[in-house]
């Protein structure tokens, strides 16, 4: 997209518009009902047809900027068909009531057709048109399963113990929602006083909010507490998070610049942590990051606003470990990194559910793990070091990318050979294909990797 259009926005520096994004979470929703329609819950039959009306909206809203006519009756009409479809595909795929297909329709493609413009305002040179629309379609489907947990339209059947705290970390994501956007429209929250008396309400709220009769804090602690093989994996987490923390403070007080090799540091602390809580406690990484991306999201408004007592340290830490794809004013990659390599265990209708006895679908949950994790890592590591063969019309090397498509290979054949994995020569084809088109996408694209990579190969690896 070129033109008028890219004068309305700044988008972020040194990339394509990467339109192609808008894809990425319709198609891994959609592979998620097709692999397990099975156990799919209504929610998430739901989700898959919202998902569908994003990616139309999306292309909708992006042909209206590229023009700066008043909004016609004609284009009235245009912004509206995505949303009357989706209600439609409601109404005859689930066999809803009109008024429940047209609330959902409705209110989660306006609110994304908004949402979307108003980050590439306020948030420039942040993103790209592709980047924004995956990050505002994944805020919106969260708010519609949210809302369709608390109405009452969802079919959790509280099987799991994870089910109840999957609500708490809702409603906290909710309220971390609030706290940003409280900061964003009212002045008076982004003084320090304030501000902290707004997080002390919502967590104290959160805390509280009755579970079964129960608090929440306290739902919590029995999840977290409740067989030692979750307490060990917890206090193997808080080991790696305390190394985290070390690193960082390390760099602060040596004044050392970081590089790209030695920010990959934090994408092995990533696999340290993930891959063993996927094998072995899904529920409880499930549980953790959630409650990461709430804390990480609450900081950098902090920052943001530059609060009193943790605003310059903040500062100074982003400052160290920022890249050129954080040219806007939030610093985004340490919060993709996150999210990327989470996607899988959020998308996936049950991540903790047996596939057959004693086996939950260990593969596309590591999606991000092997795409971020192990792929990206190699490919950087080794391509700034030993690249001498670079792709046409790029800065990567194809020597990085042989490594990348290697190291996720080797990793893959580590795991059957312990027996974490159990594939049939099938699933060995779509993962070996799932890992070429990871690398290459790598290879190629400008977008931000970390966003970009684990939900190529989500899709990918969904499909087997």
């Amino acid at each position: 997209m070129t033109g008028k259009e890219t004068t309305k926005f700044r988008l972020r520096p040194n990339a394509s518009n990467g339109l192609w994004l808008c894809t990425l979470i319709p198609l891994s929703y959609m592979a998620n009902t097709w692999k397990h329609k099975s156990y799919v819950q209504f929610q998430g039959k739901v989700s898959t047809i919202v998902a569908f009306g994003l990616f139309l909206q999306t292309l909708v809203v992006l042909s209206q900027l590229r023009t700066n006519k008043p909004i016609g009756s004609s284009r009235k009409l245009l912004s509206s068909l995505p949303a009357a479809f989706t209600s439609f595909l409601i109404w005859i795929c689930l066999n809803q009531a009109a008024v429940f297909s047209i609330v959902c329709g409705t209110s989660a493609l306006l609110l994304y057709g908004s949402l979307y413009v108003h980050m590439l305002k306020v948030l420039p040179q942040s993103f790209t048109f592709g980047e924004a629309s995956v990050v505002g379609q994944g805020f919106v489907l969260f708010l519609l399963n949210v809302g369709l947990r608390l109405s009452g339209h969802s079919t959790y059947s509280a099987k799991h113990d994870i089910d109840d705290v999957t609500l708490i970390l809702q409603i906290g994501l909710v309220g971390v929602t609030f706290i940003v956007a409280a900061t964003h429209f009212i002045n008076i929250f982004r003084k320090d006083l304030w501000f902290y008396v707004l997080v002390a309400i919502v967590s104290l709220t959160v805390s509280v909010f009755p579970i079964k009769g129960y608090p929440a804090v306290v739902v919590l602690f029995s999840f977290l507490f409740a067989d030692s093989q979750r307490i060990i994996t917890l206090c193997a987490a808080l080991v790696l998070l305390v190394i985290t923390v070390i690193t960082v403070i390390w760099f602060l007080i040596t004044k050392r610049q970081s590089n790209t090799r030695t920010r990959k540091l934090f994408h092995i602390l990533i696999v340290a942590t993930f891959l063993p809580g996927i094998i072995y406690q899904c529920q409880l990484l499930f549980m953790t990051t959630a409650v990461m991306l709430a804390l990480f999201v609450v900081l950098e408004t902090a920052r943001i606003i530059n609060l009193k007592f943790v605003g310059d340290a903040l500062n100074e830490s982003v400052a160290l470990f920022v890249d050129e794809k954080d040219a806007g004013l939030v610093a985004l990659t340490p919060i993709y990194l996150l999210v990327g390599c989470s996607l899988p265990l959020w998308l996936h209708p049950c991540p903790w559910c047996p596939i057959r006895p004693g086996a939950i679908d260990v593969l596309p949950l590591l999606s991000g793990v092997l795409s971020v994790g192990v792929g990206d890592t190699v490919a950087s590591v080794v391509g700034s070091k030993y690249g001498r063969h670079w792709w046409l019309n790029g800065d990567k090397s194809i020597e990085g990318t042989v490594a990348s498509i290697l190291a996720q290979g080797l990793v893959l054949i580590g795991l059957v050979y312990l027996q974490f994995l159990h594939v049939t020569t099938f699933q060995i084809s779509v993962s070996a294909a799932a890992v070429i088109v990871n690398s290459l996408v790598e290879a190629h694209t400008n977008q931000v990797d970390n966003l970009v990579l684990p939900l190529v190969t989500f899709i990918g690896l969904s499909l087997s």
